[in-house]
């Protein structure tokens, strides 16, 4: 019962997250080709956010449980998007140590000896 008050909260605090960043509540609708979700996504990462964070505390009381549920779905959105940006820079990482090796392999040797010193 924790879990579905932990989300039924943290998707409130993820709905005023939303409205605090762009003045209004936005209605999900359709773009040309592309869906708008509006809300909805602000909903579910508050939710979801909070359903983890309790699961993770594991509050005893109602009180800790309403205090971890609205901190956690008020910060829903900035946690994903932490996770994102580290994934994001483990890939761009990635990469730029693929071109790095790929380039260094191209270079011939003497060049490689001169760029070095």
């Amino acid at each position: 019962m924790f879990l579905l008050y932990g989300f039924l909260i943290g998707s409130v605090m993820g709905l005023l997250t939303h409205a605090k960043r762009n003045g209004k509540i936005i209605k999900p609708h359709n773009k040309k080709r592309v869906f708008e979700y509006g809300f909805l996504l602000d909903l579910i990462f508050g939710g979801v956010a909070a359903v983890v964070i309790v699961v993770l505390t594991e509050p005893t009381t109602l009180d800790k449980l309403i205090f971890t549920s609205v901190l956690a779905g008020y910060s829903g959105e900035l946690i994903i998007a932490k996770l994102e940006a580290a994934k994001t820079n483990q890939i761009m990482n990635y990469h730029f140590l693929q071109i790095e090796n790929e380039l260094n392999s191209d270079l011939p040797i003497q060049e490689k000896k001169r760029l070095q010193s």
